[in-house]
């Protein structure tokens, strides 16, 4: 009974001092009461820590952590995007984003919310709100460059009337060629870049080493870990031995292809441009990443990819000045070589499927008849934007073949897609934005500067590995490449506008 009195009147104490509350009921607002009741809240949080820790079960306080990290970063981002500020819901996104299509999208099947659809529309909401920002004006051939690609989107939403099945269209228009451009556009007008170089570069080395555990482990285990709706799974190989051609987290493996392949090219440009701020273990980490996204890139097992990358290091071995990195690429080169011939000896059939065999080249080219037979016949607004499988397979007359190989009846090139699809309205403004992104960089390359021609040459590879594969895939449809493609590319445009700024 005494001790139960003491444990009430200790009780009571503390309240009193959490509470600034005196004996006598009064409010007590002394500068020692102030102190001691920061001192008992300390305490009694210390307490209330320690008891959780002893009492709830480990996977309670991961769950409780993770939700508590969790709004206090939602509260940040909120409290900056009401001011117009964005960048800290941005360098979030590039850390979660391929993660955010399994655990960010409800509903499950049909999802109406997604992180990439979030993400849009807090930046557009950041654009109206944010000042003008003291960078210089945006130079009129980048401007021509957006026109034109408005233009492209309103041919592409043209080219869905009187389309019987025009959702997937609709849904491919705005998330995989409008959903970039506003990304694009935010990064080029308001995100602070310079300033945030270095968390760029820590986020973008932790994104490409997660996505290489991903991609390792499926291709171990020989599933889709993160399964998505409609993914499906594509094997190399015979019966007795067959490699997953990997996906990652995302829907196709021409994404987790050509993303790390870009993070590989974009982690060259974010080493040399914060190579004076470096610290010795953020090599180490550049290092691990850089190597991680080499390895997804290859993964899924594109010869697209292994042919970007033996041009961009034959290129940069006749470009470089330095004995050292010459050596080093040119090993790079008989690497990727070596491995193209042990693949030969040891993996036959894999080797056969994917590099010696024919087959896979005349389809290719009986599929790009048909892409053209597809124009033809409706050359000014095309069959509609994704509908290219229906109008095929609904007439007999569009099947065609090329020494025996029939084609695909799916476009196997982001141009003829284009073409056919949208027409010459659509086609148009598309190869003519693409032309003048490129004359927007060499206008930065034209300032003869270190940062212009830094920026000019991770440019072209990123582009070239961009469109080497998007030659022979429908690459350009994918709304997660495409984001990933165009924040890189704006990314490195504002890096070679605000350099007078940075001076």
């Amino acid at each position: 009974m005494c001790s139960s009195l003491r444990v009430i009147r200790a009780a009571k104490r503390w309240i009193g001092l959490v509470l600034l509350v005196d004996r006598s009921g009064m409010i007590s607002a002394s500068r020692g009461d102030f102190i001691g009741r920061q001192h008992a809240v300390a305490l009694l949080t210390i307490a209330i820590l320690c008891v959780a820790v002893l009492m709830l079960p480990w996977i309670w306080l991961a769950v409780g952590s993770l939700a508590m990290v969790c709004c206090i970063l939602l509260v940040h981002v909120l409290a900056s995007a009401l001011r117009g500020d964005c960048d800290p819901a941005l360098l979030i996104w590039i850390l979660v984003f391929p993660l955010g299509y399994h655990f960010l999208s409800f509903p499950r099947e049909r999802p109406l919310f997604t992180l990439d659809r979030g993400m849009i529309a807090l930046l557009l909401f950041c654009l109206v709100l944010a000042p003008q920002r003291i960078w210089p004006r945006i130079n009129p051939t980048l401007r021509l460059s957006a026109v034109t690609w408005c233009c492209f989107l309103l041919a592409g939403a043209l080219s869905l009337a009187g389309v019987q099945s025009s959702q997937g269209g609709v849904r491919t228009l705005v998330e995989a060629f409008f959903f970039p451009a506003v990304l694009g556009w935010y990064v080029v007008q308001n995100f602070r870049v310079r300033e945030n170089l270095l968390k760029i570069h820590l986020l973008v080395c932790l994104l490409a080493i997660y996505l290489a555990a991903i991609g390792a482990a499926e291709m171990w285990r020989g599933e889709d870990l993160l399964p998505l709706p409609d993914a499906g799974l594509y094997y190399a190989g015979s019966a007795g031995l067959q490699l997953l051609r990997v996906n990652g987290p995302f829907l196709s493996n021409t994404s987790l292809a050509l993303i790390g392949l870009i993070t590989f090219f974009l982690l060259g440009f974010l080493k040399r441009a914060t190579s004076a701020k470096t610290v010795s273990w953020g090599r180490g980490l550049h290092a691990l990443g850089a190597t991680s996204a080499l390895l997804v890139a290859l993964m899924p097992l594109f010869r697209s990819v292994v042919l970007t990358l033996l041009t961009v290091f034959l290129l940069e071995s006749l470009q470089t000045r330095g004995s050292v990195r010459r050596v080093m690429l040119l090993t790079a080169v008989v690497c990727l070589v070596g491995v193209f011939l042990w693949g030969s000896a040891a993996l036959p059939d894999i080797y056969d499927e994917r590099v010696s065999s024919l087959d896979n080249l005349y389809a290719r080219i009986a599929q790009q008849q048909q892409s053209f037979e597809l124009f033809w016949s409706h050359p000014l607004k095309g069959v509609g934007l994704n509908n290219f499988h229906d109008a095929a397979e609904k007439q007999t007359k569009y099947s065609t073949e090329f020494h025996g190989i029939e084609a695909l009846d799916y476009p196997h090139s982001n141009l003829s897609a284009v073409l056919a699809e949208t027409g010459i309205l659509g086609f148009v403004p598309y190869l003519l934005a693409q032309i003048l992104l490129v004359a927007a960089f060499w206008r930065i390359r034209q300032r003869g500067s270190g940062d212009s021609r830094l920026v000019w040459r991770y440019f072209r590879w990123i582009f070239l590995g961009y469109w080497l594969s998007g030659l022979n895939l429908t690459s350009g449809y994918y709304s997660d490449l495409n984001l990933w493609y165009v924040f890189s590319v704006a990314l490195l445009y504002k890096y070679g506008v605000s350099e007078s700024i940075a001076s």
